[in-house]
């Protein structure tokens, strides 16, 4: 079955659905309660979008059941933590049992909404082939007219044409000419059913994010001391999801050390605390960049495809943000260049970006890939100007 008819079967379209959503990149190296976490708002998200948004829900069920049934107990911390947190680790198993009867019922449900989408389509093809096919009937009859009129206006031509004045030869020119012969092999040919079906993108998976500007400029003047002692500043968007957008409502600026090139979040737990007690999502980060265009040569990094950018995704930041997309796909990295006046909202390519940048274990500043890019500006999200 080829990629253009996979959409057209319901079954495949269900499948293909869950086996996007199940592909997860997992690392040992990373703390066991980033992944709980991460958990925690997948089941939360399928949940909250179960009755507006049926594909998202399964997605999220799907992510959900393959990091707490297939990932999370190959973790070297695993067992430690069903001994140590054995309340948390039964809580665990019972919400994996809802997230797969949930699961369940939405594969059905969603099957259904692809049938009908199915018959839908099929009728709306054969409609427009049985359309074109009176097209294409239309023209054999005029065709069929045009060389009947031509057998009869030859009939009354003279043998000689030596005879006929100029005015008749014009005549006779203009009647000859008036339905022209349609060359049969220029006559349109049907459509087939797989060349009206839409492929389906792997990039059309993630849904959209807003950010507040305001939310931004708010952030830059709480981080502007920093900024001018030469010191970067980072902070957790988090907000909500409403009506299948996820949008930034909160900006939580945790306790951190920071350096002219780099900064690092401290007590992990506590911010996460803060998200659970307002009921938030996790949907990023930001940072405000100290970068100097001149820092690019002193930090061994190639920022040559990008000559000019001064907003951008040092190796620092690419390997900061792997970790924010591996747990949440449409998480989104917002740079900040005050020196330049620029504002960059940034996600790695989830092919190469993420294939690479999750498999490197090198720290510090370090060469990447160049091409194909690692990073790019985010297509999915949208800066919301005040009004």
């Amino acid at each position: 079955m080829n990629s253009e008819t996979l959409w057209f079967d319901p079954k495949t379209r269900v499948k293909e659905l869950i086996d996007r959503a199940s592909q997860i990149t997992f690392r040992h190296d990373t703390p066991l309660r980033r992944y709980l976490h991460s958990a925690k708002q997948m089941l939360q998200i399928a949940r909250e979008s179960e009755n507006a948004n049926q594909e998202m829900a399964l997605k999220h069920y799907a992510r959900y059941i393959t990091l707490i049934v297939e990932k999370i107990p190959e973790h070297p911390e695993y067992q430690k933590f069903c001994k140590a947190e054995k309340d948390k680790f039964l809580k665990l198993i019972e919400n994996t049992k809802e997230a797969c009867n949930a699961a369940e019922r939405l594969k059905m449900k969603i099957q259904a909404v692809y049938e009908e989408q199915k018959l839908e389509l099929e009728a709306k093809m054969e409609k427009a082939a049985a359309e074109e096919a009176k097209v294409c009937e239309d023209h054999d009859v005029s065709d069929s007219f045009n060389d009947s009129e031509d057998r009869h206006e030859h009939l009354h031509l003279p043998m000689s044409s030596d005879s006929k004045t100029d005015n008749e030869k014009t005549s006779t020119d203009v009647n000859c000419q008036r339905m022209p012969i349609v060359d049969r092999t220029t006559k349109p040919g049907y459509k087939t059913k797989s060349s009206s079906v839409p492929r389906i993108s792997t990039y059309s998976d993630l849904s959209p994010v807003t950010i507040p500007e305001k939310l931004i400029h708010r952030f830059l003047r709480a981080a502007e001391n920093n900024t001018k002692n030469d010191i970067e500043t980072c902070g957790i968007l988090c907000g909500k999801l409403v009506n299948g957008t996820f949008e930034v409502s909160h900006l939580i600026v945790p306790k951190q050390s920071g350096t002219s090139t780099s900064c690092n979040a401290e007590d992990e737990k506590d911010f996460f605390a803060l998200q659970i007690q307002h009921d938030l999502l996790q949907l990023g980060w930001i940072h405000v960049t100290c970068f100097f265009l001149s820092y690019r040569s002193i930090s061994g990094e190639n920022f040559k495809t990008h000559p000019t950018q001064t907003a951008f995704l040092s190796s620092v930041d690419l390997h900061t943000h792997c970790s924010y997309q591996l747990m949440f796909p449409e998480a989104v990295a917002v740079v900040c260049s005050p020196k330049h006046n620029q504002i960059g909202v940034f996600m790695l390519t989830p092919e190469s970006g993420m294939k690479e940048v999750s498999a490197c274990n090198e720290t510090g500043f370090h060469p990447h890939t160049q091409d194909p890019p690692l990073f790019q500006v985010d297509f999915h999200s949208l800066l919301l100007s005040p009004h």
